[in-house]
């Protein structure tokens, strides 16, 4: 029976003393799994409704668990948030402070992971690899220390988590593309000349054609008494949807796309790291070995539907039981020690809010009061070029350091009386700070700015404001609801334990570098762990 599916019935949560020692050695395969979009409000909410057979609430009965870890910086995307955990400094130390980052050469936004020179894997127009980053993972760390002979794969259905996770030494990263619509998992040349023949093999066993189902709601009783009807206000109807359940891949223009909108998704991702597990021989010797897992299929479904959403909590439960399943399935062979967290949280649907101020400022809004306070400001000119989310890039008028610091007066003016704006920040200025502002939510924004800002500027919504173009909601600020998630730990001699006081996320490296054996990437941050 596996380590986890031996529990029975737990004993009851208690928090042990002060003076409380944990004792273990480390595991031979250390996991850690990281639910996109999964923050403290959103786990607190659904935590009665979870299965008792899934992995969240075994974990909590058996293990550490921390409901609030802080993400202390203003740009909370998915990549910062991967980032933070797997190296132990904040985007402005590590170089990923967003997904997409401004080319001004191009001018246009690219993912943070296209270097411009490792070609995707079935999509040669595509790069991707791990240069934009500034700081060693725990898993360069990991192989540094046992001489390479640590076992380090990190999987997702998004390339950004996978990569950054990994960092630049990895023995496998690999993400899911759609590609020409068959659907297969790869990678990019950086990680090496070919794809690996095993993940060739595999994909060609696994055809995502065999997971295409639709989508029915598990419990629509149970989805109607916690969430009232299914169709809300806000929604997305994306690949040809209706608001309502069910869903059919199938039925979507591209169906190979609108996978990752459903349940299936997430099992192909666990499906494809067991045959990782499998091929690298993880966790069968004396040497720990690291699995990083992204489990994507919960934000895809959240931006588009909300957290409220039949969707979202179908998917949240499903996920919760795969998980719980995969755990089972490796530890009937190995032993294992599990972190689970998340890189961000998420803002309310505001057509769903009880906020007074919930609002939806799409980035066309937004671009155009910019471009009406430049042009109020400055007069004529290319000053603004282009908005992704919060961040703000400007135009070839603006390059002069002078010219940008009256632009940057003339955008905090024009825009000071906006109910849906808190507070423009000038990246390029707070890159260059020794240290934080004295204001707080200045100080969140300085450490999203790395040496290399991701533009130029960062708008700050207002609370329970949404900036995102088109329906569904987003993340992104330093609010709560966004910067909140919580963090499950078990391993062999952890003792049960919650904590409802906040813990910091760059805490999260050394702990799981105490699980792996290993010194903490960061001198002076705690582990989570005694």
């Amino acid at each position: 029976m596996g380590l986890l599916a031996a529990c029975g019935s737990p004993p009851p949560i208690s928090t042990p003393s002060p003076s409380a020692h944990t004792v273990f050695e480390p595991a031979p395969l250390m996991v850690g799994i990281v639910i996109d979009q999964f923050g403290s409000q959103t786990l607190n909410r659904y935590l009665p409704y979870l299965d008792g057979r899934g992995l969240i609430k075994r974990m909590i009965s058996r293990g550490a668990y921390f409901e609030h870890t802080h993400l202390p910086y203003a740009a909370t995307f998915t990549a910062p948030g991967h980032a933070a955990i797997y190296t132990g400094r904040l985007p402005r130390d590590n170089g990923i402070a967003a997904n997409r980052v401004w080319n001004p050469g191009l001018g246009r936004w690219l993912s943070v992971v296209d270097d411009r020179t490792h070609a995707v894997f079935g999509a040669p127009d595509q790069f991707a690899g791990p240069m934009a980053m500034r700081a060693p993972t725990l898993g360069d760390l990991l192989k540094q220390s046992t001489k390479g002979h640590a076992r380090v794969v990190s999987l997702s259905l998004k390339p950004w988590p996978a990569i950054v996770s990994a960092g630049k030494s990895p023995d496998m990263v690999a993400w899911y593309h759609a590609g020409d619509g068959q659907g297969r998992m790869t990678t990019s040349s950086y990680y090496g000349k070919v794809l690996p023949a095993w993940l060739t093999s595999w994909s060609t066993a696994h055809p995502v054609q065999k997971y295409l189902t639709v989508w029915s709601a598990r419990d629509p009783a149970l989805l109607r008494r916690v969430l009232g009807e299914d169709i809300k206000p806000g929604e997305s109807l994306v690949h040809g949807w209706s608001a309502s359940m069910p869903h059919d891949p199938l039925a979507s223009p591209s169906p190979a796309e609108a996978f990752l909108f459903t349940p299936p998704s997430v099992q192909y991702l666990l499906d494809a790291a067991l045959a990782a597990v499998e091929h690298y021989r993880m966790g069968t010797d004396h040497v720990s070995d690291l699995l990083m897992l992204s489990v994507s299929t919960t934000d895809i479904v959240g931006h588009a539907f909300g957290n409220a959403s039949w969707e979202y909590l179908d998917v949240l439960v499903r996920t919760d039981r795969m998980l719980g399943d995969f755990i089972d399935n490796l530890s009937q062979r190995i032993q294992l020690a599990v972190l689970v967290t998340s890189d961000h949280g998420v803002g309310p649907m505001p057509e769903q809010s009880q906020s007074l101020s919930a609002e939806r400022l799409t980035s066309d809004e937004l671009l155009t009061e910019l471009r009406r306070a430049a042009y109020a400001g400055m007069g004529p000119g290319a000053w603004i070029d282009s908005c992704d989310g919060p961040f703000v890039a400007f135009g070839k008028d603006a390059e002069a350091p002078p010219a940008r610091r009256v632009l940057v007066q003339a955008l905090q003016k024009g825009l000071a009386s906006d109910p849906r704006i808190f507070g423009l920040y000038d990246l390029w200025s707070l890159k260059d700070l020794p240290t934080p502002p004295v204001d707080l939510w200045g100080t969140a924004v300085w450490k999203s700015a790395p040496p290399n800002p991701v533009a130029d500027l960062y708008v700050l919504s207002n609370r329970d404001v949404v900036l995102r173009q088109g329906l569904g909601t987003t993340h992104g600020t330093p609010w709560e609801y966004d910067s909140e998630v919580p963090t499950l730990i078990y391993a062999p001699g952890i003792k049960s334990r919650r904590q409802s006081s906040a813990v910091e996320m760059t805490q999260l490296a050394p702990t799981i570098a105490k699980l792996l054996g290993i010194a903490p990437p960061v001198r002076g941050v705690r582990s989570l762990l005694p």
